[in-house]
C-alpha cells in the first residue's frame, strides 16, 4: 500500500542571525518555510535581499519556498512549528505574541 504524500511544512519564529540561517537552510533543502519576525522593517529588508546581521547573502534569501511575514495570522495558517525562542523572546512583549500565535 502506498504511503500518503506529505508535505513539509515549517515556521521559524525570529529572523535574527539564529532563525534567518535556519529558515533558508531549510528552504534550500525545499521545505516550505514561513519566517516570522515581529518587526516589519526587517521582513521589508529580507524581502528585498538585505540581511542586516550579514548571516545570509542576499540571493540566498529568496527561496522559491521561502516566505517572511510579520502577520501573526499568517503565521498560525502554517502548521508545523519550529521555534527559535531565545532568551530575549521571553520579554513581556514577545510573550504576549507567542499567547496570539
Amino acid at each position: 500500500m502506498d504511503q500518503p504524500q506529505v508535505t513539509r511544512r515549517l515556521s521559524v519564529i525570529g529572523l535574527g542571525y539564529v532563525g534567518l540561517p535556519v529558515a533558508v537552510t531549510f528552504a534550500q533543502a525545499g521545505i516550505t518555510v514561513i519566517g516570522f519576525d515581529i518587526d516589519a522593517g526587517r521582513i521589508r529588508e529580507l524581502t528585498n535581499g538585505h540581511d542586516r546581521t550579514r548571516e545570509v547573502d542576499g540571493d540566498r534569501l529568496n527561496q522559491a519556498t521561502l516566505r517572511y511575514t510579520h502577520d501573526p495570522a499568517a503565521l498560525r495558517k502554517h502548521m508545523d512549528h519550529l521555534r527559535d525562542i531565545l532568551p530575549k523572546a521571553w520579554e513581556a512583549t514577545d510573550r504576549r505574541l507567542a499567547e496570539t500565535i
